[in-house]
């Protein structure tokens, strides 16, 4: 799929914000493409908008200097051992706050170096230290012939633990870009002030819940429980594309949660997931979306909708009562708890307590009980024991 200037910054966006646990924000992006296609650039460029100058760094592994010496390698004659020590470029770093790190050229390196750059960019970690939450990291490489390896020289777990993007020139992306372009601004070193990343970090955070049991419901509820084939595809050959995996399929919830957060186009959302998980996959999930044509979630629990069940497509039923049950419980009212729970009596009648034993789970979970509604007695009755065995009641 081609990928424009404004899907790029969106992508890469995406990847910013994307909460990764104890190692920060952020997932590790590599952009390949042909050479002399500006992808240092443009990576350089939308880090400079995220966090300016001073907090973006730039290893280019075909260089020799200071760069380039953040992996090279020192040899202790005495004990026969190559070491990297810590360069001087992290300590900028230490003190937590977002930063970028680009590693350009990343698959020329060969051997032991290549390996450090590899984790520096798949880890943050670089002479056996982390480099910090704050920092996120992203790669650039030319293909097969061009200077160096290409990325099929990464292993599959490597490439199963980063977003690949390639990237080709857009003409007419590329002419407005140009057209925007302040030659004398970028001689004075002027740039505008970095977007506030705190503010949008605590966006992430307060929307977090929501739009993370969203995506945990569309991909694991829905699409992995009508296609169980794709949760795991090992590539059959030493190929570095994209595949999924327990591994890549959670990097892409969390991808899609932050998407929805912050309202990214659906064009972007796809190219990355694909980045992740792989084409054959991705585009999978995106075609399944695509067929679920779900109605608003609010529209049910207001009544102004029918909850209805297809037997022919009990993922559907499952992705539409994971969204309902979760919106009655992040936005709660008195006739949302009665409907809801009248909606998984009737539920339960049609189509039997193992459909709806997640939603009573996720109701009792956040404490929606309704004990003189006469539907949720008639509920509770029949999933008892299992809604005791799930420590819910």
């Amino acid at each position: 799929m081609s990928i424009s200037l404004s899907q790029l910054h969106e992508i890469l966006t995406i990847a910013f914000f994307t909460p990764a646990g104890r190692s920060g924000f952020g997932f590790p992006v590599i952009l390949g493409g042909q050479g002399g296609t500006a992808k240092s650039a443009l990576l350089a460029e939308f880090a400079r908008k995220m966090v300016g100058s001073s907090r973006t760094y730039v290893l280019n592994c075909g260089e020799q200097g200071e760069g380039a010496s953040g992996c090279i390698p020192a040899v202790d004659m005495d004990l026969g051992v190559i070491t990297y020590p810590r360069p001087q470029w992290c300590v900028k770093f230490a003190d937590q706050k977002p930063g970028v790190v680009i590693v350009d050229e990343l698959t020329q390196a060969d051997g032991e170096l290549r390996k450090a750059l590899l984790a520096l960019t798949l880890d943050k970690n670089i002479a056996g230290g982390f480099i910090g939450q704050g920092v996120r990291m992203f790669g650039a490489c030319n293909p097969e012939g061009q200077g160096g390896a290409d990325t099929r020289d990464l292993a599959p777990v490597q490439a199963n633990r980063v977003c690949q993007i390639q990237w080709e020139i857009d003409a007419n992306g590329w002419r407005n870009y140009m057209r925007s372009r302040d030659i004398f601004a970028d001689m004075a070193g002027t740039e505008s002030a970095p977007i506030d990343v705190d503010a949008i970090e605590t966006q992430i955070r307060i929307g977090w819940k929501q739009a993370y049991e969203w995506a945990v419901g569309l991909v694991s509820d829905g699409y992995l429980r009508a296609h169980a084939e794709m949760l795991a595809r090992p590539p059959a050959d030493e190929s570095s594309a994209a595949w999924p995996s327990a591994r890549s399929w959670d990097t892409a919830i969390r991808a899609l949660a932050t998407a929805k957060i912050l309202g990214s186009s659906r064009d972007a959302q796809e190219l990355c997931v694909i980045g992740l998980v792989g084409e054959a996959a991705g585009c999978g999930l995106f075609a399944y979306m695509r067929t679920l044509d779900l109605p608003d979630p609010a529209a049910i629990l207001d009544g102004t909708v029918k909850f209805t069940h297809d037997a022919m497509r009990p993922d559907r039923t499952h992705v539409l009562l994971g969204a309902v049950t979760r919106l009655a419980v992040a936005e709660p009212s008195k006739a949302r708890t009665a409907r809801i729970w009248t909606i998984l009596a009737e539920l339960q009648a049609s189509a039997g307590s193992d459909v709806t034993l997640l939603g009573a789970e996720t109701l009792l979970a956040g404490k929606l009980a309704d004990k003189n509604n006469p539907d949720y007695a008639r509920v509770v009755k029949v999933l008892g024991s299992a809604l005791r065995a799930s420590g819910v009641v």
